[in-house]
């Protein structure tokens, strides 16, 4: 039998075996990476949730310092890269050991109670900031890359498989996720000792010193691309409603774009290249499409193109950001992004709230966008070129048919869903109408279960359900889009009107055949309001519902109420009696107390309060626990009101409000 030198060669066989050892080990390190990104990105998720809760009690109604400082106490998290890790563990214990744990804290993050997921978030987040402050430089610069490209990729998926707020987020997941979080120990077990084997046989001492951690321009770059992504790039759920399209269609873009840029960073030595000028371009796409898709300026196919274009390139300049440093630097570095990412995160969430806030946040939040774009730009440019370019880790063949396959499962994704009704029964003169402000998916002790809000409603039994503090993308509030997923759980078509930013609103869910949504401004400085009008059909004739929310100020609210009794003068001009009138339904928060103003503008107009129409006795609507006060109306005009009633749920801060309503003869 004929032997082959070179394969009989002592020195051949340790070259192969160390090259199968290298191979392997950036396997496990990308696939490591990837999964506690991906953990570190969905605790984010519920840390800025958190943060949000904990600092809108502090400053509402009146700012609250002991308690501002408390709201701060959780961002410390991202200050545990600068703890001396090195004192106690080698890198790769370390990397191991904040993997491991961070997946052992990700199983306790998807469970109701809000005080419990804040610590096992926090906890989380912590592991994921020591890992990403410790892998940069000591693991390839292209895993690092590719790995934060697929987990940024693999969020919107999970959003997308359940209707935009994520299922691994929820109390049913827990079981669920154990395994997968074992699963992850295994991994991080298996690459530390592949990495202690291959160190073992590379004895390149200097590897600790060499790989430094990250840049503080890199870090200040890659806090903007995340930025970035999660607020505009990466957010489906706002990119629908910024461009008048569609959540399925934007999510499959958003995610194929992602898919397609972390093939190139897995695939091809420099997917950008080494010129500045190609490094500066994408950035400033970056931060221009951001500002495009956000102000609306395109629709359509033109909008979704920019916003995959726009991703793609974005997370192509993880690989310049995440330039390892050179000598023993600490991780104050990284500490330091992402305290500017927490802030950036939180300047924008600020700009939702400015009447419950500072009135000069109002119409700041375009301000804040470009504000990063520019820092993204000015931080690359200063950032310098990465020299050599690293070794691809996979064959293009292969990675092609895995973005295939990820794409067809993201299209699949978006084409599934529930037949949503076109019409119900039209010929019952009948029909349940309820009110109820969802409080953005929190109850009154800020836990998160939009679930609890969709029983409440399916409770309630109404075909016409007015919703008041709907949001949809918005990052500090989970990015559900919430009037989406809730017409999906219930069955129902959905009518969202966005008035805030183009994310928070008034929404209107209907059985019932349905035409015309309109809106109508109610104007009072930072604290605007609307009128939303929804037409749908009851047994052949047109019934208008109405619904709006004014504000608590009353000096505001008397503004808003001028406006207000003048859109509804449109339809409630004629006598109640008149056969021309159309019957009319008014529903919402009206943060008015019966006998006031509000109810005396609505009385002079024809409208009736639903309690007084059926002989029912009212009830108070918030809080939802104790509940003293009622500001939660349905007026009718035109119609005869059979029963009215508060239903006794605590899923939000306010009670639901029912009434059934039937058409005259």
């Amino acid at each position: 039998m004929r032997v082959d030198p070179a394969r009989s060669s002592p020195a051949a066989e340790p070259g192969a075996d160390a090259g199968a050892r290298a191979n392997r080990q950036a396997h496990l390190a990308f696939a490591l990476t990837a999964a506690t990104l991906l953990f570190f990105l969905q605790a984010l998720s519920v840390l800025l949730a958190s943060e949000f809760s904990l600092a809108y009690e502090a400053v509402y109604p009146e700012p609250r310092v002991a308690l501002l400082l408390l709201a701060l106490l959780p961002a410390a998290a991202l200050l545990a890269p600068a703890l001396p890790f090195s004192l106690w563990l080698d890198r790769r214990l370390t990397i191991a050991g904040v993997a491991a744990a961070g997946a052992i804290a990700r199983m306790v993050v998807g469970v109701a109670d809000p005080r419990l997921r804040l610590i096992a978030a926090v906890l989380v987040v912590a592991c994921g900031a020591v890992f990403l402050g410790k892998i940069v430089g000591f693991m390839g610069r292209r895993v690092v890359a590719a790995a934060a490209a697929t987990a940024l990729t693999l969020d919107p998926m999970l959003r997308l498989s359940g209707w935009s707020w994520d299922p691994t987020l929820r109390p049913s997941w827990v079981p669920l996720q154990v395994p997968l979080s074992l699963a992850v120990i295994a991994l991080a077990v298996a690459w530390w000792r592949v990495s202690r084997m291959e160190a073992a046989h590379a004895n390149d001492a200097s590897l600790e010193r060499r790989a430094g951690g990250v840049r503080l321009r890199g870090a200040v770059a890659a806090a903007c691309v995340l930025f970035l992504d999660q607020a505009v790039l990466g957010r489906p759920e706002a990119i629908a409603h910024w461009t008048a399209g569609s959540y399925e269609i934007a999510a499959a873009v958003t995610i194929v774009a992602g898919a397609a840029a972390a093939a190139l960073l897995l695939t091809t030595p420099d997917p950008i290249g080494s010129e500045r000028l190609i490094t500066l371009a994408l950035a400033a796409m970056a931060a221009g499409a951001t500002a495009i898709i956000y102000t609306g300026t395109a629709r359509g196919a033109a909008a979704l193109a920019i916003a995959g274009l726009a991703r793609a390139g974005a997370l192509l300049l993880l690989d310049r950001a995440l330039v390892p440093a050179g000598g023993r630097r600490r991780g104050w570095r990284l500490a330091t992004g992402l305290l500017l990412l927490l802030g950036l995160h939180a300047a924008y969430g600020l700009t939702f709230f400015p009447a419950q806030t500072w009135p000069a946040l109002h119409g700041q939040a375009i301000t804040i966008l470009l504000g990063a774009g520019l820092l993204l730009t000015v931080s690359l440019v200063l950032t310098p070129r990465p020299m050599p370019a690293p070794p691809p880790l996979g064959r293009p063949a292969v990675a092609v048919l895995g973005v295939a396959a990820y794409c067809a499962a993201a299209v699949a994704l978006a084409l599934r869903g529930p037949s949503l009704p076109t019409s119900a029964p039209a010929y019952s003169p009948e029909i349940g109408v309820a009110t109820y402000n969802i409080h953005y998916g929190f109850d009154e002790h800020w836990r998160y279960d939009p679930e609890a809000i969709a029983r409440a409603i399916e409770d309630a039994g109404a075909e016409v359900v007015a919703l008041q503090e709907a949001v949809a993308g918005v990052p500090a509030l989970y990015g559900t889009d919430l009037p989406l997923w809730l017409g999906r759980r219930l069955g129902m078509n959905t009518y969202f009107a966005p008035r805030v930013n183009g994310l928070i609103g008034e929404a209107v869910l209907t059985r019932r055949p349905a035409a015309a949504f309109t809106r109508v401004p109610l104007p009072a400085r930072s604290d605007a309001a609307q009128l939303v009008t929804l037409r749908i059909e009851v047994a052949g004739r047109t019934v208008v519902v109405h619904s709006t929310h004014l504000s608590e100020r009353p000096d505001r609210r008397g503004e808003q109420l001028t406006s207000l009794i003048d859109a509804l003068a449109v339809d409630a001009a004629q006598p109640e009696g008149s056969p021309t009138a159309t019957p009319s339904i008014l529903a919402g928060d009206l943060n008015a107390q019966p006998g006031g103003p509000v109810a005396r503008a609505l009385e002079r107009v024809g409208f009736r309060d639903a309690f007084d129409a059926a002989g029912a006795r009212a009830a108070p609507t918030a809080p939802a626990e104790r509940p003293s006060l009622r500001i939660d109306w349905i007026w009718i005009r035109g119609l005869d009101v059979l029963d009215a009633s508060v239903l006794a749920v605590t899923a939000s801060d306010h009670r639901p409000v029912r009434a059934t309503v039937r058409l005259r003869d």
